[in-house]
């Protein structure tokens, strides 16, 4: 009996937490270059120059917040391309150690459909970024701990003696 708790709890905590994926929390920061398209004027014959191309350089710093990430390289996708901007790249995970790759950045600032006058089309890249992280999740340290203590108190449990009681005939 002792052996099958013990032998239970082990297994919850392996799966629960595969060993090759950490949840980390995880930040993206860097600086992005690239194009904003503006529409100058709704298209039409009257129209003789509706959008103009300029270049665009800034900075960015994100909490993409927690993430399974494997061992080698992780794809991800993070917000929208309406609200804030559309994030997407590499994460490359080296045994805790965070790095990333191949990032590109969408902002767009009018709703989706017709363009009106004034929207803009920002896209930038990075060849390279920052990314903070490399500390595994409050929730997977929990989850580790209680499986140990499970197993801990499997393997100090003891079996109350039993007492035979006889009657005399």
């Amino acid at each position: 009996m002792r052996l099958g708790l013990c032998a239970s709890a082990l297994a919850l905590t392996f799966v629960a937490a595969p060993a090759s994926a950490t949840v980390y929390v995880v930040g993206i920061n860097g600086s992005l270059t690239g194009n904003t398209l503006t529409t100058m004027c709704t298209p039409g014959p009257g129209c003789l120059s509706p959008q103009q191309t300029s270049a665009f350089a800034g900075s960015f710093d994100k909490l993409l917040g927690p993430m399974n990430l494997v061992d080698g390289d992780n794809p991800f996708t993070f917000g929208s391309i309406y609200a804030g901007g559309m994030f997407s790249g590499i994460i490359s995970n080296s045994g805790g150690v965070l790095s990333g790759r191949e990032l590109s950045f969408s902002l767009q600032t009018c709703s989706p459909g017709m363009p009106s006058v004034g929207c803009q089309l920002t896209n930038g890249s990075a060849r390279l970024f920052a990314v903070s992280g490399g500390v595994p999740e409050p929730a997977s340290w929990a989850l580790m701990l209680i499986g140990f203590g499970a197993v801990g108190s499997a393997l100090r449990r003891r079996r109350p003696a039993m007492v035979r009681v006889g009657f005399a005939a």
